[in-house]
């Protein structure tokens, strides 16, 4: 086991955890009436996952919309004085 630096929980390694179950929960994000975003956690966010849910949430048409508005950055979606509180 892991623990994610983000939120301090144990993790299992990616390469732990069957293709199977790597595709059931990427089915359950993408498929989710909830928004979900994922980004990596470096300074600007990279954003590597958004699914429809989100990015109606958002207001946007489809992901290549949204993630081109906000150059791929999720910081960019996160009001400006709020930043340093991450």
């Amino acid at each position: 086991m892991q623990t994610d630096s983000w939120t301090g929980r144990y993790t299992v390694p990616s390469a732990a955890v069957g293709k199977k179950d790597l595709q059931a929960e990427q089915n359950l994000y993408r498929n989710s009436l909830i928004g979900v975003i994922g980004a990596y956690w470096t300074e600007q966010l990279p954003v590597y996952y958004v699914n429809d849910a989100m990015v109606s949430m958002l207001g946007f048409e489809n992901e290549d919309d949204l993630t081109s508005t906000i150059g791929g950055n999720m910081i960019n979606l996160i009001y400006p004085d709020d930043r340093q509180r991450l």
